[in-house]
């Protein structure tokens, strides 16, 4: 982890929550694409 943050550890948090927000915006990208893929099959 440290070879590839070590250019940026000034900014490791430049945005806070940046983590949380990309999971939740990935969970609800992958519910909206599920539900329309398990009912075509």
């Amino acid at each position: 982890m440290n070879i590839v943050t070590e250019g940026k550890q000034t900014k490791k948090r430049t945005i806070p929550g940046f983590g949380l927000t990309m999971g939740f915006t990935l969970l609800y990208l992958t519910i909206i694409v599920l539900i329309p893929l398990s009912m075509v099959f």
